[in-house]
């Protein structure tokens, strides 16, 4: 901790350039090593990589996310170890599906090997100093947990791995039924495959214990929620906030399932309730509403919007 500590008294922006230089340097090496052992420029993809990640960068990452999905989901015991062990090595044939060992140029490849993993190291330094930035600290744990999680199960799901997943998590609750994480994590599974019925009954045995019972019933609203059955969402998420007053998950939950509803029932405490406002100042920018002097006031099909921040001002 005291060279986390040290580390951040140093200004933000100096390590910025130091790590922006670095990673330049390193990405123009790895670049002359991948064209020399013949593996596809390392830039903008052009086509989806529906038959893996077409380059060392991606391979790498794909397989990192593939091992934190790993490491989230196992127990301390030996069995469940030794299956972790055999998918991580498995998962290195997925993530390095598009790798040809076999082409004599490929004697290059272990030279950009690690020129990747630095890069790949110095990016995730500068999406963390940004993050770091614009959140007060005590919340960066969370916010690194939130991104852990997400980052690593969208591959599952994209790939069309959860089959798996589900039934090594029905395997473990034949053994043992009495696993209330592993109905928790079940449960949350469904969730994500559209099957909310089966999450209920998961997440309501995840429940019975006090320490999942939190988790079980944040995620048992956001079941129910996605069913469009709003008031046992409620239900479920005031159940979750009187487990863990400090979920901000599940207050937010508890929000939109009220705002489905019209608004906060009765008995929703005020301690649970939330306001979402836009800003902490009042703008003192003024907008013109010109849309029917240039004919787009009319409406139709909406196909969503990105905001971005194009000159990173």
């Amino acid at each position: 901790m005291s060279a986390w500590q040290s580390l951040l008294r140093i200004p933000l922006t100096f390590l910025e350039a130091g790590v922006t230089a670095m990673n330049g340097r390193v990405h123009t090496i790895q670049t002359g090593l991948e064209m020399l052992s013949g593996q596809k420029y390392n830039g903008w993809l052009n086509e989806p990589p529906v038959n893996g990640p077409q380059n060392l960068d991606a391979a790498l990452s794909d397989y990192a996310n593939q091992l934190v999905r790993i490491g989230r989901l196992t127990r301390p015991e030996a069995t469940e170890i030794l299956k972790s062990i055999g998918d991580a090595v498995r998962a290195v044939g997925r993530s390095f599906v598009q790798i040809d060992l076999r082409d004599p140029r490929a004697v290059a490849l272990p030279l950009a090997l690690p020129f990747a993993l630095t890069g790949m190291l110095a990016e995730s330094m500068l999406r963390a100093m940004v993050v770091f930035s614009v959140i007060r600290p005590e919340r960066f744990p969370r916010f690194v947990d939130n991104v852990s999680e997400m980052f690593s199960e969208v591959g599952v799901f994209a790939s069309l791995q959860y089959k798996e997943l589900i039934e090594r998590h029905q395997s473990r609750l034949q053994r043992e039924p009495n696993d209330f994480a592993t109905h928790v994590e079940l449960g949350r599974i469904y969730i994500k495959c559209g099957l909310y019925d089966h999450a209920v009954k998961e997440l309501a045995l995840g429940a019975q214990d006090p320490g999942s019972r939190a988790l079980a019933l944040h995620e048992s609203a956001v079941a129910h929620f996605r069913a469009g059955r709003f008031e046992p969402a409620v239900k479920d998420g005031v159940a979750a906030m009187d487990a863990d007053p400090a979920n901000e998950r599940a207050r937010a939950w508890l929000w939109l399932s009220a705002q489905s509803l019209g608004g906060y029932p009765e008995a929703v405490a005020d301690a649970y309730r939330m306001e979402m406002k836009v800003g902490h100042e009042p703008s003192t920018i003024q907008y013109e509403d010109i849309a029917a002097l240039i004919g787009l006031d009319k409406t139709s099909a909406g196909r969503g919007t990105a905001v971005f921040d194009y000159n990173n001002d």
